[in-house]
């Protein structure tokens, strides 16, 4: 009896053991699901480019309007 208590106490610590290695593979591997705060400042970063990015068409198409009202008035 004491050796399957031993053996059975060993294999529940082997499972414990497997069961730790694969949460820690999970979180270091880099294709995990990122976390609330990681995916919030992403979209946030991501947000302030698109402004940005907004901002610069908005100029653009000032200009680009400016060049061809001259051209009507011009005509």
């Amino acid at each position: 009896m004491w050796r399957v208590w031993t053996v059975l106490r060993f294999v529940g610590s082997a499972m414990m053991v497997d069961r730790a290695v694969s949460r820690v593979k999970d979180i270091v591997s880099k294709e995990r699901e990122p976390s609330l705060d990681e995916a919030l400042e992403k979209f946030q970063k991501a947000h302030e480019e698109l402004l940005k990015m907004e901002q610069v068409i908005q100029s653009k198409h000032r200009k680009l309007q400016s060049i061809v009202n001259r051209a009507k008035k011009e005509v």
